[in-house]
């Protein structure tokens, strides 16, 4: 800017001067108009004044040049600002990216973290599994085993029942003639006239169904 102010000035300067060596031309003119050597001084005014308009239209250039310039550096300056703004525009949004990649980096290493605890978790879990499976598959075999000893035992048992309850039918079948045989002394007992006797089959009577008692309470 101060370039371009200095190049106006200085052009006003030179067309100043143009008008001044123009009216100075114009009174020399007047003045020299008798004088022999007024051709000369005319010539060498209008080469003077040609160099001066020579010079004029070097600067005139040179300013248009120079405005050109400013033109571009202006334009230049206004890229330069916006590319300063979309850089300070582009690291705030590099620092906004910095913050969350931080936050997602910390939050990816707790879910990693809790990842390896649901995982020794999970192996704990398995181990315990597999002991409970062992545990079971022992208690299963050890419950067969139970059962096809109580098996066993039930099917003696039940021999044994079919054995006593032949036993006991034999005796029950043992003690109908017994009890056939004790009422049919009585009724002779009723028929006889001999006392002593009666009294002596009467002891027998009552030892017999003594001992068939006892034999019905030992199979109960």
């Amino acid at each position: 800017k101060d370039e371009k102010q200095s190049l106006e000035t200085r052009k006003r300067e030179f067309e100043s001067k143009v008008i001044v060596l123009q009216n100075e031309l114009d009174l020399e003119r007047k003045r020299n108009v008798a004088n022999s050597g007024l051709e000369q001084t005319i010539s060498e005014l209008h080469h003077q004044l040609d160099e001066k308009t020579t010079e004029i239209i070097d600067i005139s250039d040179r300013f248009e040049s120079a405005k050109q310039g400013i033109k571009n550096f202006d334009e230049l300056f206004a890229e330069k600002q916006e590319l300063i703004s979309r850089v300070e525009s582009l690291e705030k949004e590099n620092l906004l990216l910095k913050e969350d990649v931080q936050k997602y980096s910390e939050t990816l290493e707790t879910q990693l973290s809790e990842i390896e605890n649901y995982k020794i978790k999970g192996s704990e879990l398995t181990a315990h599994i597999n002991s409970l499976e062992t545990q079971l598959r022992t208690t299963n075999e050890t419950f067969n085993k139970s059962v096809k000893s109580l098996e066993t035992k039930v099917n003696e048992m039940r021999s044994q029942i079919t054995g006593l309850e032949s036993e006991l039918n034999a005796k029950d079948e043992k003690f109908e003639e017994y009890k056939h045989r004790v009422c049919k002394v009585l009724k002779q007992h009723n028929d006889s006239q001999n006392n002593e006797r009666n009294s002596k089959q009467m002891s027998d009577l009552e030892s017999t169904i003594d001992h068939l008692n006892l034999e019905l309470n030992s199979l109960k």
